[in-house]
C-alpha cells in the first residue's frame, strides 16, 4: 500500500514539473495583411517620328542622279496692255551629264521657230546660234545672269529651295515614258512665286506682257520612280497679273522630264567645232548708296 503511494507520488511530481517546464502557449492573433503601397506606373509616352518633309525627302534622293536625258515645254498665256491675248512656248530637249549639259532650245516668242544650242561643260559656256560655236567663261557672268537659259536648266535639285515644305497631297501618279511613278501635288504660298519664277527662269518671259507681274498663285506635281525613287516630271504653273491690272491675267506652265536615268553611255563634251572664245566680261560695280563711302 506504501508502496503505491509513494508510486502515485512520483507520478503526480511529476505531472507537475512537465506543467512547469511547458507552460501554455499564449494564443497569438493573425498580423493583418499589410495593404499595397500603390504604385504609379507611368505610361510609355510614344516618341513621335522625325517630321520628314516629303518633297525633301525626293530632292535628297536626287544626290545620286548623276546622267539623264530630260525635255522641256514652257507655255506662257497673257494679255497685252492693249487687251491683245499674248501666247508663247519655249522648248528644250538634250542630256546631262552632272554638272554638264547640252541642250537644244526653241522658241517662238520672236513671232516664229528660232533656235540655238547650249552646252555648259566645266565651267565653260558654249553657244551655238547661227551655226558657229561662241565660248564664254561660266565665272564671267554676271551675277544673277543664268548658266543655262532655260527653266531648272535641267537639274530637278535646283528648286528644292523653294519647294521644301510645300503642302502636298497625293498625285495621279501615272507612267512617265514608260516609268511607273508615284506623285506629289503641291501648292506654294504667293510670296515664293517669285522666287520659283527667278528659278524658272521666267521673269524676262513674263515682262514680254509688258508691266510687273502680280503673282496669286503657283504649285504643281512631282512623279518619281516607284522602284528608283529619281524625279521623272516636274510640272510647275504660275499665275497672276500683269501692270497692276488684274484684267490682264497671266499664266504659265513649265513641264520638264527626264529618262535614260544614270545611263553611263550619257556624256556632255565640248564642240569640235572651233568657238570664238568671248572676252572676259568686267566685274560690275555697284556704286553705294548716297550718304555712304
Amino acid at each position: 500500500m506504501a508502496r503505491a503511494i509513494g508510486l502515485l507520488l512520483v507520478v503526480l511530481l511529476l505531472a507537475s514539473c512537465r506543467l512547469s517546464a511547458d507552460p501554455m502557449p499564449t494564443p497569438t492573433s493573425t498580423p493583418p495583411t499589410p495593404t499595397p503601397i500603390p504604385t504609379a506606373i507611368p505610361t510609355p509616352t510614344a516618341i513621335p517620328p522625325p517630321k520628314v518633309d516629303p518633297i525633301g525627302a525626293i530632292f535628297e534622293r536626287q544626290a545620286a542622279l548623276q546622267t539623264f536625258r530630260q525635255s522641256l515645254l514652257i507655255d506662257l498665256q497673257g494679255v497685252s496692255p492693249g487687251g491683245q491675248p499674248i501666247a508663247m512656248k519655249v522648248w528644250a530637249e538634250g542630256e546631262s551629264a552632272r554638272p554638264d549639259s547640252r541642250l537644244q532650245v526653241g522658241t517662238d516668242a520672236l513671232g516664229g521657230p528660232v533656235g540655238f544650242q547650249v552646252l555648259q561643260v566645266g565651267g565653260r559656256l558654249y553657244l551655238n546660234f547661227f551655226g558657229a560655236w561662241v565660248a564664254l567663261e561660266a565665272e564671267a557672268l554676271p551675277p544673277g545672269v543664268p548658266l543655262v537659259p532655260i527653266p531648272t536648266g535641267a537639274d530637278p535639285r535646283e528648286l528644292v529651295s523653294v519647294l521644301m515644305g510645300a503642302q502636298v497631297v497625293p498625285g495621279s501618279g501615272e507612267s512617265v515614258r514608260g516609268t511607273p511613278t508615284d506623285s506629289l501635288r503641291f501648292t506654294l504660298p504667293p510670296d515664293r512665286a517669285e522666287a520659283l519664277a527667278r528659278l524658272l527662269l521666267v521673269g524676262p518671259t513674263v515682262a514680254l506682257l509688258q508691266g510687273s507681274p502680280t503673282y496669286t498663285e503657283a504649285g504643281g506635281e512631282l512623279a518619281v520612280g516607284r522602284d528608283d525613287g529619281f524625279v521623272r516630271r516636274i510640272t510647275l504653273y504660275l499665275r497672276g497679273y500683269s501692270g497692276g491690272d488684274s484684267t490682264r491675267a497671266f499664266s504659265l506652265q513649265s513641264q520638264t522630264e527626264l529618262w535614260d536615268v544614270n545611263d553611263p553611255a550619257i556624256a556632255v563634251t565640248p564642240p569640235t567645232e572651233p568657238a570664238l572664245q568671248l572676252p572676259r566680261l568686267p566685274p560690275i560695280q555697284i556704286a553705294p548708296p548716297a550718304g555712304r563711302s
